[in-house]
C-alpha cells in the first residue's frame, strides 16, 4: 500500500506543478498584454498632445492673419469713404 501512496503523491505533485505553470504563464501573458496596452496608450497620448500643440499654433497663426485681414479691410473701407467724399456731386 505504501507504493501506491507514493505514486498518488507523485501524481498530485505533478498535477499541481502543471497547474501552477499554466497559471503562471497565463499571468505573464496578461502582464505582457497590459504592458503592450499601456505602451500603445502612452504613444496615443503623446501623438494627441503633439496634435493639440500643432492645432494651437495653427489657431494662433489664423488669429494673426484674421487681425491682418481685418486691418486691411478697415483700410479699404476708409479709402472707399475718402474716394466717395472726394467725388463731386
Amino acid at each position: 500500500m505504501g507504493k501506491w501512496n507514493w505514486l498518488a503523491t507523485l501524481i498530485l505533485l505533478s498535477a499541481a506543478a502543471f497547474m501552477w505553470t499554466r497559471e503562471h504563464r497565463a499571468l505573464l501573458e496578461a502582464q505582457r498584454g497590459e504592458d503592450d496596452t499601456r505602451n500603445v496608450t502612452r504613444k496615443q497620448i503623446i501623438q494627441h498632445e503633439a496634435g493639440r500643440r500643432e492645432m494651437q499654433s495653427l489657431v494662433v497663426e489664423l488669429m494673426r492673419q484674421n487681425k491682418a485681414l481685418t486691418a486691411t479691410l478697415d483700410d479699404a473701407r476708409k479709402a472707399v469713404a475718402i474716394c466717395r467724399s472726394a467725388q463731386p456731386r
